[in-house]
C-alpha cells in the first residue's frame, strides 16, 4: 500500500467507528458504594422481573417488576421502570434484582452504575440495607 492508501484506509476506519453508536457512546462509569447509591436513589427495591418491553426510542427497555421489598419510599406491588441509552441496565424476565431507582417525572428509571445488583450477588448490599436503610411499605397485591 502506498502512503495515501494507508491514510485513506485509516480515515475510513475512523469514520466507520465514529458512526457506530456502541463505539462512540459506550457507557463509562464506576459502580458507586452502596451508601452512595442509596443516597442518590429515590427508592430502592428488591424485585422480580415480570416483563421486559423494548423501547427503541430510548435505546433501552421498559420493565415491569414485582416488588418484593422496598427501602426509602413506599412501593406498589407492581412497578414500571424505564432503563435506556448506552447505560441501560439489562434484565431478563424471572430474574431478581436489587434496583436503585431515581424519579423521572412520575416514573422511575435506573441504569448501569447506580448500584443495581442481580439477586444472586446482592447479599452484601442487602445486609447493608438491613443495617442502614429505611424500610418502606410494599403493597401486597397488584392493583
Amino acid at each position: 500500500m502506498t502512503g495515501i492508501q494507508v491514510r485513506v484506509s485509516a480515515f475510513l476506519l475512523l469514520a466507520v467507528i465514529s458512526l457506530e453508536p456502541s463505539f462512540a457512546a459506550a457507557c463509562r462509569c464506576h459502580e458507586p458504594s452502596i451508601a452512595a447509591a442509596y443516597s442518590r436513589a429515590a427508592m430502592v427495591v428488591m424485585a422480580e422481573t415480570l416483563e421486559v418491553r423494548p423501547r427503541p426510542d430510548l435505546q433501552g427497555d421498559e420493565l415491569k417488576v414485582r416488588v418484593l421489598q422496598a427501602w426509602k419510599a413506599d412501593a406498589p406491588a407492581i412497578l414500571e421502570v424505564v432503563t435506556g441509552t448506552d447505560c441501560a441496565y439489562s434484565v431478563r424476565p424471572g430474574e431478581k434484582h436489587l434496583l436503585f431507582l431515581v424519579r423521572a417525572g412520575e416514573a422511575f428509571t435506573t441504569g448501569k452504575c447506580m448500584g443495581n445488583t442481580q439477586g444472586k450477588r446482592s447479599q452484601a448490599p442487602l445486609a447493608w440495607l438491613r443495617r442502614h436503610g429505611k424500610p418502606a411499605a410494599t403493597a401486597t397485591r397488584a392493583p
